[in-house]
């Protein structure tokens, strides 16, 4: 028996396995990635879905949301609390941009969602620079930047 082809032969062997598992490992990553990608995407689109569904169900939300007029506490709060809902959705977009987690599609897409409901409801902005206000440590994306006051 050769015992240095046996060597050889189990070195070669070894060499195969461990590319094999390299490749299968590359393979693994790169599933994960998408099926990370994929739920960062799933959960954006849900919350802006979610937001929708408010909007059509609850007919009073929409009235007070085309309020121009003055808002009394509650209608403040209520009106503060669906812009939260926004943001916390773009701040989401955000994020899982800068990681690589969603599509420059996806975050064009949100972003540009900013300006829609700026120009959607009357008194969004007012509350949008009061969100920016309040929560600054996450308010400092580029997705927010029609939410900030143009400076005097």
């Amino acid at each position: 028996m050769n015992w240095d082809a046996l060597a050889a032969a189990a070195e070669v062997l070894g060499a195969g396995a461990v590319i094999a598992t390299l490749l299968y490992l590359a393979k693994q990553l790169n599933h994960a990635v998408d099926s990370s990608s994929s739920a960062a995407t799933d959960r954006i689109v849900r919350g802006f879905d979610e937001i929708n569904r408010m909007i059509v169900a609850d007919g009073a939300l929409r009235e007070r949301l085309l309020n121009r007029g003055e808002l009394t506490a509650s209608e403040s709060e209520q009106y503060f609390q669906f812009v939260v809902l926004y943001c916390n959705i773009w701040f989401l977009a955000q994020s899982e941009y800068e990681k690589g987690q969603i599509s420059q599609e996806l975050y064009k897409g949100a972003a540009a969602d900013v300006q829609v409901e700026i120009d959607r409801w009357p008194r969004f902005k007012e509350f949008g620079e009061l969100w920016l206000e309040r929560f600054p440590q996450v308010a400092t994306g580029a997705i927010f930047e029609p939410l900030r006051k143009m400076p005097d």
